[in-house]
């Protein structure tokens, strides 16, 4: 696998920096070091990933980028750089600013969602949530049943005080209990 991937590389270094395929050889060069459990040997590559896509621009469809962004937040997630993740699947969710209702509305959006709000707040070093919650994905979760205590909790960071917090989780402990969410780390929120 190792040479594989290698050999991949030395593909993609072969292409012109504006070459339409040059996209698509380092999505599969992303793809294969995750499934080969290689995927630390392509992460020092990832700094230079808004330059290259700038340089694919035009061959990127919105759901490339959208792939590109979500794959990229899940493999590093698997390799433990949780922060890394979530402002990967930031931009991902940037991308739906504007997008249909029914693109808001697909099982791999609503995943993604809990998983940005879960991150937002269980990871100690996010504590703004005002452009989370400007998100559209965030917004049309937050309709449905299951997004609203989310949301809500999102909501109680933003603006709410400490007391609100308290009142937010006398009223939806099973929420805490779900989503694996601890009242001690919720409160260092709290500004």
């Amino acid at each position: 696998p190792e040479l594989r991937l290698r050999l991949l590389m030395n593909l993609y270094n072969t292409f012109m920096p504006t070459l339409e395929f040059r996209y698509r050889v380092f999505k599969y060069i992303v793809d294969f070091a995750h499934e080969a459990n290689l995927f630390d040997q392509v992460m020092p590559y990832l700094e230079y990933l808004d330059a290259w896509m700038a340089d694919w621009n035009a061959y990127l469809s919105v759901d490339d980028k959208r792939t590109m962004f979500r794959d990229i937040a899940l493999y590093v997630r698997a390799f433990g750089k949780r922060m890394e993740s979530f402002q990967y699947l930031k931009r991902y969710h940037q991308l739906f600013q504007g997008a249909g209702a029914d693109a808001l509305k697909t099982d791999k959006v609503q995943e993604s969602t809990v998983q940005l709000l879960k991150d937002a707040i269980q990871i100690p070093a996010v504590i703004q949530f005002d452009d989370i919650l400007g998100f559209e994905t965030v917004q049309a979760f937050a309709k449905g049943k299951e997004g609203v205590p989310l949301v809500k909790l999102c909501e109680v960071f933003f603006s709410g005080t400490v007391n609100d917090l308290r009142d937010f989780h006398k009223k939806n402990e099973a929420v805490f209990k779900q989503h694996d969410l601890q009242l001690e780390d919720c409160m260092s929120k709290i500004k």
